[in-house]
């Protein structure tokens, strides 16, 4: 796991992106043409980097967007220069394990978050994160109490996580992430001039023009999780209804789309609500730290 962020599918990507690419070799097989693969919410890109490792053969297109600035600052700034990232990062990590062998390495991630915040005041910085940059924010998001990027009034504010297991980033891991980066020319802010609450569910029909050679993997925030905001805009049950809606039509042109969510009373009534078709597959239980320690099974739905 190079990033820790929410929903980050790190101990289902297996299982997601085995499906996804046996998709894309059958829709290059059945149409004779390299296949197009989009995801509208790319989050950490763990899927999108663990299909490009298993799919292998040539795509007309690789499009990957997010919702949350900070990812896509990251990601820039990563890509700009990868070793420079890497070798950023593993100094970083070996400052902060030396802090908290003589404190508690508080200090540091505040430091760390403080900058962070102030960049973000900067519009030089948002347009060219640097790969010294993304190290930190790459650090900050790892120590971070909460794993998420969630911008409060344009400003990060979790608090701290003691971490003494923390190690460097992985050099192959970011040199796949890179890889897959570079295919996509990026990751795109996914905002199509409205409130991204707003916006975010018509992304996958902005961007397919052929659906017969499309594979869309949509990875959204969940429904019956309004402790937490995209981008300041709690996400609704009509959001999501709108985003069921346009994965439907995308499904009945021909495209091949599949969903994360998990089992609940909200997407089900959702599902009959649309008169959705659908195969699912149960992929692993989770426990949410919740008071009430609420267990849900993960699935990936394949909407027909």
């Amino acid at each position: 796991m190079l990033l820790s962020y929410p929903g980050s599918k790190r101990t289902l990507v297996k299982a997601i992106s085995t499906p996804i690419s046996d998709a894309l070799a059958v829709v290059a097989h059945r149409t004779d043409a390299p296949p197009v693969y989009l995801e509208p919410f790319a989050g950490t890109c763990h899927v999108a980097a663990a299909v490009r490792s298993r799919y292998t053969r040539p795509l007309e297109d690789l499009l990957l967007f997010e919702g949350a600035r900070l990812l896509v600052y990251f990601y820039r700034g990563l890509l700009s220069d990868p070793d420079v990232f890497l070798t950023r990062a593993t100094t970083l990590t070996y400052e902060y394990l030396g802090a908290l062998f003589h404190s508690d390495g508080k200090a540091v991630y505040t430091s760390l978050r403080d900058r962070v915040n102030a960049n973000l005041r900067s519009a030089s910085y948002r347009a060219n994160t640097t790969p010294e940059a993304a190290a930190e924010i790459w650090l900050m998001l790892r120590l971070a109490a909460q794993p998420c990027s969630r911008l409060v009034g344009g400003r990060f504010n979790i608090g701290y996580r003691r971490s003494e297991g923390l190690r460097p980033p992985d050099p192959k891991r970011v040199a796949l992430l890179a890889q897959t980066l570079r295919e996509a020319g990026g990751v795109q802010y996914a905002v199509f001039g409205g409130v991204p609450g707003e916006a975010v569910a018509n992304w996958p029909s902005v961007h397919v023009e052929h659906p017969h050679r499309t594979v869309v993997y949509a990875d959204p925030p969940y429904l019956g999780q309004s402790d937490r905001q995209y981008e300041m805009h709690t996400l609704t049950s009509d959001w999501f209804s709108a985003l069921l809606l346009n994965l439907k039509g995308l499904a009945e042109q021909g495209a091949t789309v599949f969903l994360s969510h998990h089992d609940c009373p909200a997407l089900w009534r959702l599902f009959r609500e649309h008169d959705l078709a659908f195969v699912a597959e149960r992929l692993a239980v989770k426990r949410y730290q919740t008071a009430a320690k609420t267990k849900v099974e993960e699935l990936l739905i394949r909407i027909l």
